[in-house]
Formats: structure tokens, C-alpha cells, sequence
């Protein structure tokens, strides 16, 4: 195998920044979330090239993160395209032991990949990046501007809107990968067999998550927040915000192995702070680790740290 590609499982930007890599090097793709990203590195074998998409770097795992890093630049040349947060001396020591990075806070990762790759990708490969600047909430950033206004904005905001509803009912990673596999094809995301369907479900979920949040959900400050088991957390967290007329929307899902909260975050257009450094900051000094960009965020808390990561988060927003 010359080339592999993993990226991020969770969301349309992930996948499809997998998706534009494998069509200019028809390369092997791997997905990963958060939690198993250091297992998924230390898979990589045996590759010429290795490409790492749309995962951030957490200052909790950052040591184990780059030790994977420089292990696998022994045998391989290694790429690292993102748009999560990092700082200058993260940066410098992944250039040190040779690390390509392309990185930008102001762009998706979808866009970076497609921006880097332009001269060697089809025309209809700009969709991608489409889809992953609209559904990252990073459409009215100017590159993405730029590529979305070539096309009718409604059909881009359509197609998106299926693959993203598709992807928060079947999350399961064999259905990712044929996902890419298939983006990779420049099929158009209602041209692959059962996503209409798998959206159309989700869509069937709305009416019942707007009644749950009208019923359940609770405001502190800028931000409302409640629990869930049964639906995915963006979609709650992003619901939220309207339902509860706040600027940030959370969604939290008891996780009882771990005897800890996964959170969702993700704040209007209007809000100014960038959500994902706040979350960072938070999650760490209470034991957890999170981040994410400026209009969506996620993080993992400790159940007994609940009550006062909420209550230092009405203070931060």
C-alpha cells in the first residue's frame, strides 16, 4: 500500500476530505473518532505516504499523538491537514520531525485538502468541499465563499443536508467508508443508495427532538443544554439553539463505562467567541479533554465534574 488516509468519522468534513485524498492517490481510508485516534495510529504500517485529516490535536494526548507522528515518519512521508485549534509550539515540534502541516482556523478541513489538491482534482470535486464548509458552519469563510459561488447554492445546501442527516443515523464505519468510497466516485450524495432513505429518517426525528427540547431542556445564561440517549448529539445541540432561543446550543450523553458526559456544543452564526478554545480550556482544567472550532465543539466530562463545567461555561460564553 503507498498511500493512507485517516481522517474524521464524525462529520461530513471528514469524510469528505477522505474522500478528495483518495480520488487524486486512490488510497486506502481509515476513520477514526477522538477516542480511538491514537489506536488508528498505531494500526499505520507498512505505508509511503500518510495523510491525517480533521483531527485536532488535544493538549491531553498531544505527547502519545506525536510519538505516533514521528513513528510513522520513519517509513512514510506524513501530511497533516486541520482546522482545530493549535499553537505555534505544537506546530513547530510536528515540523521538527517532519511533519507537513496545512493549517488554518479560518477554513474547513475540506476546503484545505481541495485547495491543496485543486490542480489535480475534476471540477465536480469542489462539491466536497462545498458540503464539508456548509455543514462546519465555515461557508462564509472567503475560500469557501469563493468555491460556492461557482454553483447554486441551493442544490449545494440540499446535497449537503442529505449526506449530513445520512451520516448522524448510520454512523457505523463500514457505511462511512462506502460513503467515501463512493463521494471518491463523484456520485452526488442522493445518487448513493440509501442515503435518501437514512435522511429522510433522520428528518421523521426533528418533530420528536424539537418536542424533547421544549420538554427537557433547561437555560443558564447564553447557552441551553439537555440529556439524550436515543438521538445524535449535533443534531440535539444544533436543534437547541433555536428551540430554546440561546446562542449555544449542548447536548450531553451519559457514557456509563467511562462514569463520564459526552458533550455537543455548537453556537449560532451571531456568536462571536470561538467555541472550541473556550471548551479546550474548560475541559482540561476540569480533568476531561475536548475542543473544536469556533461554531462547533465537542468534549468529554467527568460525571462528577457536570455541575461545575456547566456553571464555569455560563461564565466563559
Amino acid at each position: 500500500m503507498d498511500t493512507l488516509c485517516l481522517s474524521h468519522e464524525e462529520d461530513v468534513d471528514g469524510i469528505c476530505s477522505a474522500a478528495l485524498i483518495k480520488i487524486v492517490k486512490g488510497c486506502k481510508v481509515m476513520l477514526a473518532d477522538y477516542g480511538d485516534l491514537l489506536q488508528a495510529l498505531k494500526e499505520v504500517t507498512n505505508v509511503k505516504e500518510f495523510y491525517l485529516c480533521d483531527l485536532g490535536i488535544s493538549k491531553g494526548t498531544f505527547d502519545p499523538f506525536v510519538e505516533n507522528l514521528e513513528r510513522i515518519s520513519k517509513f512514510a512521508k506524513v501530511y497533516y491537514i486541520d482546522h482545530h485549534p493549535q499553537t505555534k509550539k505544537q506546530r513547530k515540534r510536528l515540523e521538527e520531525i517532519g511533519i507537513e502541516v496545512h493549517h488554518s482556523l479560518k477554513e474547513c478541513t475540506s476546503v484545505l485538502v481541495y485547495d491543496y489538491f485543486k490542480e489535480s482534482l475534476p471540477r465536480e470535486a469542489a462539491f466536497l468541499a462545498c458540503y464539508g464548509a456548509i455543514t462546519d458552519h465555515m461557508d462564509d469563510s472567503s475560500l469557501a465563499k469563493k468555491i460556492i459561488s461557482n454553483y447554486d447554492r441551493q442544490f449545494l445546501l440540499l446535497e449537503a443536508s442529505l449526506l449530513s442527516f445520512a451520516i448522524s443515523k448510520n454512523n457505523r464505519k463500514e457505511f462511512l467508508l462506502e460513503v467515501v468510497n463512493q463521494l471518491s466516485k463523484l456520485k452526488l450524495p442522493h445518487r448513493i443508495e440509501s442515503i435518501n432513505k437514512l435522511a429522510f429518517e433522520q428528518l421523521d426525528n426533528i418533530e420528536q427532538i424539537i418536542e424533547r427540547i421544549k420538554r427537557e431542556g433547561r437555560k443558564i445564561g447564553r447557552f441551553g443544554y439537555l440529556l439524550t440517549d436515543e438521538f445524535p448529539l449535533g443534531l440535539m445541540a444544533n436543534m437547541a439553539k433555536g428551540v430554546l432561543g440561546v446562542d449555544v446550543g449542548i447536548a450531553l450523553k451519559y457514557k456509563r463505562e467511562e462514569r463520564a458526559y459526552d458533550v455537543s456544543l455548537r453556537a449560532s452564526y451571531s456568536y462571536k467567541k470561538h467555541l472550541g478554545k473556550i471548551v479546550d480550556k474548560l475541559a482540561k482544567s476540569l480533568g476531561g479533554s475536548g475542543g473544536g472550532h469556533a461554531k462547533a465543539s465537542g468534549c468529554r466530562i467527568n460525571e462528577n465534574k457536570l455541575g461545575e463545567f456547566l456553571e464555569r461555561l455560563k461564565v466563559s460564553l
